[in-house]
């Protein structure tokens, strides 16, 4: 990445690449994770089942393996083009609604 350029969706992908973490070790969890964890669930929350679904193909995989963007495209039976487009448009639909739940609490 360029210096000086954002990364789209930032703190949603970060927490999509944490997901099975969270889901597997809730009650080990580091405090400093406790806020992110709820954070993640009520944002997951306010996105479509299909928006969730989707993301949960990607990145609520069996510990270890991850899919790459062929792969789910090819499972999913469109073009690696159309699933980064819908991939995307599901990671920001999660971003906003982080930036939704976080803008609520001041």
């Amino acid at each position: 990445m360029l210096p000086g350029h954002k990364q789209k969706n930032k703190v949603a992908k970060y927490l999509l690449n944490y997901w099975i973490r969270y889901e597997k070790n809730i009650n080990n969890l580091h405090p400093s994770d406790i806020e992110n964890v709820r954070l993640f669930f009520a944002a997951l929350q306010k996105i479509s089942l299909e928006e969730r679904l989707y993301l949960a193909s990607q990145y609520r995989t069996a510990r270890g393996k991850k899919y790459t963007d062929a792969e789910i495209a090819a499972i999913q039976g469109v073009d690696v083009a159309t699933h980064k487009e819908k991939r995307i448009a599901c990671e920001t639909a999660l971003q906003n609604a982080l930036i939704e739940i976080e803008g609520g609490k001041a």
